[in-house]
């Protein structure tokens, strides 16, 4: 059974074991679509195992991509990348979107579906179809009065820094939210990758979890 398999059926405890960082296209004018996933191995700074989940797209997939968009304007309007989900798909479905510190992720019911958006910098509002949001200080933990960075980012940038070798720094930290289908359920899971780069460009990686839970939400 492969590490995605194996996220598919018990995304819980698949999550708390290993790290996860997603990677999507670009999408076409801020949309997404049916995705087949590939996953690979990427290199630990620690004892715990690091994969980076990439989407690539494909009409024929069963999964789903939604791209971060940035200031571009789309369909939605400007800083908004979204998928439309039907919401009679299988059990193990997932939907993935780019690493987030700072964006937002909204689920609007739509009809008999969902529709999935990437807000930067949540400068979009819920609307009265919103059904699920996810904010930073959702992922990222309410924020510190010393730093910018949510309480959560403190604890994983912390436990980044202590792992930094001779001539390396932190390039980046970044949570993947990865939603999967369960029981006729959706549920939204957080996974904290910090990535330590030294000056030949070689990167590490660092899994941060969240100390309280990898699971933010669920809805239906």
């Amino acid at each position: 059974m492969t590490v995605l398999d194996r996220l598919r059926l018990d995304p819980s405890t698949t999550i708390r074991e290993h790290g996860f960082l997603t990677e999507v296209p670009q999408g076409t004018n801020g949309k997404g679509g049916r995705c087949t996933l590939s996953v690979e191995s990427l290199k630990s700074a620690g004892t715990d195992k690091v994969y980076k989940i990439t989407a690539k797209d494909d009409p024929g997939g069963r999964d789903y991509y939604f791209p971060y968009v940035g200031g571009a304007k789309t369909d939605f309007g400007q800083y908004v990348g979204d998928v439309i989900v039907s919401n009679g798909e299988p059990d193990g479905t997932l939907v993935v979107t780019g690493g987030m510190n700072g964006c937002s992720l909204q689920v609007d019911g739509i009809g008999e579906a969902y529709c999935f958006k990437h807000i930067m910098d949540g400068k979009v509002p819920v609307n009265k179809d919103t059904i699920c949001r996810v904010d930073y200080r959702d992922y990222g933990g309410p924020a510190s009065r010393k730093k910018a960075l949510g309480v959560i980012d403190i604890f994983a940038e912390s436990k980044a820094m202590m792992l930094l070798r001779d001539k390396e720094h932190i390039s980046n930290g970044q949570h993947s939210l990865i939603c999967i289908k369960k029981q006729s359920r959706w549920y939204v899971y957080d996974s904290i990758i910090y990535t330590l780069v030294n000056d030949r460009s070689d990167k590490r990686y660092v899994v941060c979890r969240n100390p309280i839970t990898t699971l933010i939400t669920s809805f239906d």
